[in-house]
């Protein structure tokens, strides 16, 4: 079972198509994956409401594709109640920040007041993370140490700096690593097992801004054992998420 966690539905600033769940399900199907999480684009770069409800419109009751609610610390009251709006919808499984497109972090007032119920809902919350002080993982340090059940995966693990990602792996067995880029290194998903450990390491591929071959091609590249390698594709979104794995 392959398990994409990290993708978008939309249209971004940049010159691509506006991806709709169709176009996904046709991609999912061409590459040999089973699932996709996603966010709307839109509710990232613009509207965070109305992405959120375009995005619920676009994958109601489909199996293969599944939401993550936007939620913005510029905007906590407003983000709480999206939350809220969408708790009980099973096609929504977690959440998405992006400090970078947002230009505010997650440890700030803000962002931990979004951290506290993002705590009490159980679900994960997706972060863009890289190199920058902006996007750093380590901002996710203070929420962890201040809210230790709260379940946080960083997009990208740190984009090039995924040391950073590995230095603070240990910090709680809630912080789940994610291993796409803008770069193919094999390395890098080797390096992340060793640091996170093989159950804290998932596959995604920042669908629609790449195609999935790109990061499936890197997976297929690095040296894994078999345990490894089904763990990463799928088995550990699986478990985290609360979908079936490929053992059931």
């Amino acid at each position: 079972m392959i398990i994409d966690i990290h993708g978008h539905l939309g249209r971004w600033y940049f010159p691509t198509v506006d991806v709709t769940a169709m176009m996904a399900e046709r991609a999912l199907a061409e590459n040999g994956v089973d699932m996709l999480l996603v966010s709307s684009s839109y509710a990232l770069r613009y509207d965070l409401v109305e992405g959120n409800r375009r995005l619920a419109q676009s994958i109601r009751g489909s199996d293969r594709i599944k939401g993550y609610v936007v939620l913005n610390p510029n905007y906590p009251d407003l983000s709480l109640k999206e939350m809220e709006k969408y708790a009980d919808n099973p096609d929504f499984v977690g959440f998405k920040i992006h400090p970078e497109i947002f230009h505010h972090r997650l440890d700030t007032p803000q962002g931990m007041v979004l951290c506290e119920a993002i705590a009490e809902s159980k679900k994960p919350l997706l972060i863009h993370t890289f190199g920058s002080s902006m996007e750093t993982p380590l901002q996710v340090v203070k929420p962890i140490e201040t809210y230790p059940s709260m379940k946080i995966i960083l997009a990208h693990s740190g984009g090039y700096d995924w040391n950073l990602a590995n230095d603070i792996a240990s910090l709680s067995p809630n912080l789940y690593s994610e291993i796409c880029c803008t770069c193919t290194c094999v390395q890098k998903i080797e390096n992340l097992i060793e640091g996170f450990g093989e159950d804290r390491v998932m596959f995604g591929s920042d669908f629609s801004l790449f195609d999935e071959a790109y990061s499936l091609g890197m997976a297929k590249d690095a040296d894994l054992t078999p345990t490894q390698r089904r763990k990463l594709m799928g088995d550990n979104a699986a478990k985290l998420f609360g979908f079936c794995t490929s053992e059931e």
